[in-house]
């Protein structure tokens, strides 16, 4: 609908002068006003720049109210969500909460495992079989972030001269039931 200033002061509630900035900032309109005829403004596309301004002033995005990219953005949503879900129906997209457990599972593996190598290994002083703890337990708590203390009952001994080495070969530990190991291809 082409309405004159006036009109459009009283449609959107703006006063003349309020209007009379947005159009130096760039509102559109169909004719400027002269001293023989009134301005025309078109509503819906006055109403339309006003609101964009608005929704840009707001979220600091000059696109956030365009039903277009709003548009876009969906159907490249549901395009993503439906590769998820033919991606988790072939079996190459595992859950998180099945790779948190599977992981949990193998470092309890491994934690029980590297604890109990003093207790195996024969012939150490009570000395060495403290320096092992210790050096283990330190091991431990560089990866967890957790203190010493929480690795081992035992107190930790004053004279940490121990360095650790890894072993040059590494037993392979079959994944739990379902879970597949990394492959070969």
């Amino acid at each position: 609908m082409l309405v004159n200033k006036s009109e459009l002061s009283k449609f959107c509630g703006l006063a003349p002068m309020t209007l009379d900035k947005l159009f130096a900032d760039g509102a559109p309109y169909v004719s400027k006003g002269s001293r023989k005829q009134g301005w025309k403004v078109n509503t819906a596309d006055f109403f339309g720049w006003y609101v964009a301004r608005k929704i840009s002033e707001v979220t600091d995005d000059p696109d956030a109210g365009s039903f277009d990219i709003a548009k876009t953005r969906d159907k490249e949503a549901q395009a993503r969500l439906r590769e998820l879900q033919i991606a988790e129906k072939e079996g190459t997209l595992i859950p998180v909460d099945e790779v948190v457990a599977f992981v949990g599972d193998m470092l309890g593996v491994v934690r029980s495992r590297f604890l109990a190598v003093e207790s195996q290994v024969i012939g150490l002083t009570p000395e060495q079989k403290d320096a092992m703890k210790t050096a283990i337990a330190d091991a431990f708590a560089d990866v967890s972030g957790d203190k010493r203390e929480d690795w081992t009952d035992d107190e930790p001994s004053d004279d940490d001269d121990s360095t650790a080495e890894a072993p040059d070969d590494f037993e392979s530990v079959a994944a739990p039931d379902g879970a597949q190991g990394p492959s070969e291809d």
